[in-house]
This record gives structure tokens, C-alpha cells and sequence, in this order.
């Protein structure tokens, strides 16, 4: 049998279980299924469960929940030497504390400040910090605690002046989308409210 959890996509089994966990008795007619049809926004506690329960995954999202967030594309890029900027990750602030004691060391290691904070879930620039200061770092590293992703980590990295401008480049199986992420106002650091995206390339892969 074949188990869905996809709500577009129906099988010999199907369960909708958006923004929940499954019960025993969904795990347990999991269990019976050689293979399991996901959706997109699965859960990793959802994934996890049928990638224990089920010979066979479809997407097999292993990467996406063994590396979530900014702190597993530091992780990421690291492992695989793709150029980025000189990045610090960590898990808690209290590993952040226990491997440098001296707040002076990130900085030094960074390039100096300012530097930018960012906490490891959120989208659109929330949770993203430009720190000036040891001090600076403390409260907004207060801040993340009081997040809803205060358990999520975070990353420090050197800040790069790009005049709040970054490309951006959306993959489409061999289609390339290119485009600018403008700030209007460079000074600002964080939420994206008023970016605008201006489109400049495509191009298509042989």
C-alpha cells in the first residue's frame, strides 16, 4: 500500500495532519504502508515518524531537516567550500558564552564590527541584527530569547556593505531566475518592509 499525506494527492491510505502530530493509530497505519507521499510543509516531527515507519519517503527531505535554518547553511556552505561570508555558528547562546568567553574574540575573528546577528528560522529579514558593539550583541541576543525560535540558534557574520543591494537567484529544474533585492533605505538592517525586487536575467541551462 501507499500512504499519503499530501492533501492534493490521494492513495491507499491518506491522513491530513497539517499543523499537528499524528496519533498512534495514524502511525499505526503507517506502519503498514511500503511507501509515503509528503507535502511540502511537513513537519520534521512528521517526517521523522514516516522515515521510521515507512521503507520509502517521497520527497526524501533528510538535508532539509538535518540542516534547518541559517544555522545549517553556515553548516552547508562550509562543508561544501561555497564562497560566503566569515560566519560563526551556534546552537544556543550559552554555546555562544562557553566558546568565547571574551567578547572581544567574535569580532576579532569577523573582521571587526559591525557585525550582523541573525537568528537561525524567520524569512523576509526578521530576526536579522546589525551589531555595533559587545554590548550591542547582549541585547539583541536578549531580543532572539524573547523570539518564538529562541531555541533555534543563531549565526554572527562579518557585515558587507552592499548598499542594500543582493542578488538573488531562484532555481526552476534547469531554468535560472535572477533578480535584485533592493533596500531603498541601505542604513537599515532587519525586516524587509518596503524592499522592492527588481527582475534582470533568465537564463535557460542546456
Amino acid at each position: 500500500m501507499i500512504a499519503s499525506l499530501h492533501p492534493c494527492i490521494r492513495k491507499d491510505i491518506n491522513i491530513l495532519c497539517a499543523g499537528r502530530s499524528l496519533t498512534d493509530r495514524e502511525k499505526k497505519r503507517l506502519g503498514k504502508a511500503r511507501a509515503v507521499i509528503l507535502p511540502q510543509g511537513v513537519t520534521a516531527e512528521v517526517y521523522r515518524d514516516c522515515r521510521r515507519l515507512v521503507p520509502r519517503v517521497f520527497p526524501n527531505y533528510d538535508l532539509r531537516f538535518g540542516l534547518e535554518g541559517k544555522v545549517g547553511d553556515a553548516l552547508l556552505f562550509e562543508y561544501f567550500q561555497v564562497p560566503h561570508p566569515r560566519t560563526l555558528a551556534f546552537g544556543d547562546r550559552k554555546s555562544f558564552h562557553t566558546a568565547f568567553p571574551d567578547p572581544a574574540l567574535p569580532p576579532a575573528l569577523l573582521s571587526g564590527y559591525p557585525l550582523v546577528l541573525k537568528g537561525n528560522e524567520g524569512g523576509e529579514g526578521s530576526l536579522v541584527f546589525r551589531i555595533e558593539s559587545a554590548r550591542d550583541l547582549e541585547d539583541h541576543l536578549d531580543r532572539l530569547g524573547g523570539s518564538s525560535v529562541r531555541d533555534q540558534g543563531f549565526v554572527l557574520q562579518e557585515f558587507i556593505d552592499h548598499g542594500g543591494r543582493d542578488l538573488r537567484v531562484v532555481i526552476l529544474y534547469d531554468q535560472l531566475f535572477a533578480y535584485w533585492r533592493v533596500q531603498p533605505d541601505p542604513s537599515r538592517s532587519g525586516p524587509t518592509k518596503g524592499r522592492e525586487a527588481r527582475w534582470i536575467t533568465r537564463e535557460i541551462q542546456g
